[in-house]
């Protein structure tokens, strides 16, 4: 995370000035990743068991950045992408933690997956199963992008429908 950090920093320079932005708010999501990582791997390396609040800060931090690369790519988008991943993240570390005490893990999990749903929903992550033309703002903005955006994006629509899914 800490090389591809340095690369994106290294490659702001050189990209067309539309890209500088995407440049840096991926500079910033593998930045805090690789802090976070370095910090979540002393807690296992000392026995401290599974570092789930630091797993979660790390994503409350990168997952909202990551949909602002939907934004920069489409221009439509990031306030309902931001607060659905607001959503799935503070509801999932609710049930993962049992924090509040108020519902149990299985219902948090269920509104986090909601939340996720929508938000594969919006970059048009279902496209490719269902084989019909774009779906949501975000997948529809995306498919009628000039250039290489569309490829860019369907990479992106990837990433978020197995990446997010298996990620734990």
């Amino acid at each position: 995370m800490l090389a591809a950090t340095v690369f994106f920093l290294v490659q702001h320079g050189q990209v067309d000035k539309k890209f500088k932005d995407s440049m840096l708010v991926a500079a910033l999501i593998t930045g805090i990743a690789a802090v976070h990582y370095y910090y979540m791997r002393d807690q296992w390396a000392e026995g401290l068991g599974s570092p789930t609040e630091l797993r979660y800060v790390d994503w409350i931090l990168t997952v909202p950045l990551m949909v602002v690369e939907f934004a920069l790519l489409t221009g439509v988008g990031m306030r309902k992408l931001f607060w659905a991943s607001v959503i799935m993240l503070v509801t999932g570390y609710f049930g993962e933690s049992g924090v509040t005490g108020m519902l149990d893990a299985q219902t948090w999990g269920a509104i986090s997956g909601a939340a996720y749903f929508y938000m594969a929903y919006e970059v048009g992550c279902f496209t490719v199963f269902t084989g019909s033309g774009p779906q949501g703002d975000v997948g529809t903005a995306l498919a009628n992008a000039k250039g290489k955006i569309p490829a860019a994006g369907r990479m992106l629509q990837w990433f978020v429908l197995v990446g997010w899914a298996i990620y734990p």
